[in-house]
């Protein structure tokens, strides 16, 4: 019987030759067949539509009579920066993705690309190939 070998560790992850424990989630990994790294895209949408419409009530500030215009302009001026900073904050994140003969699994996410590739290429392969 091999023994179990510890490849990589920390606060919510442990990855031995026979076993990926990733965050309460255990898998064998005489089972896992590949492991890669998923990008789940960033959603800007709501910031970019926030600044849009912050954009057309500058527009409307613009050519709107005195009555109007401060208010306009004002309140599309925060719409505008909002919806910037809202597009800006939107960060990918990073998953683990497991393969075994019964589908693909997104087995631990990360808004850390560096962590996720740590844990895939140098633990989870490492892992694999010492599984024996």
């Amino acid at each position: 019987m091999t023994d179990e070998v510890s490849v990589y560790q920390d606060a919510n992850i442990h990855v031995t030759n026979l076993r990926a424990m990733l965050q309460g989630k255990t898998y064998a990994m005489a089972n896992i067949t590949s492991v890669s790294m998923f990008t789940q895209f960033a959603n800007r949408s709501p910031g970019v539509v926030t600044a849009i419409i912050g954009g057309l009530f500058v527009l409307m500030g613009l050519a709107a009579g005195e009555d109007l215009r401060g208010c306009s302009f004002v309140f599309g001026a925060i719409l505008l920066i909002i919806g910037i900073a809202v597009a800006a904050a939107a960060k990918h994140i990073y998953w683990v993705r497991i393969g075994s003969a019964s589908g693909e699994t997104n087995a631990l996410s990360s808004g850390d690309r560096d962590y996720i590739l740590r844990i895939i290429v140098q633990a989870m392969n490492e892992a694999i190939v010492r599984r024996g």
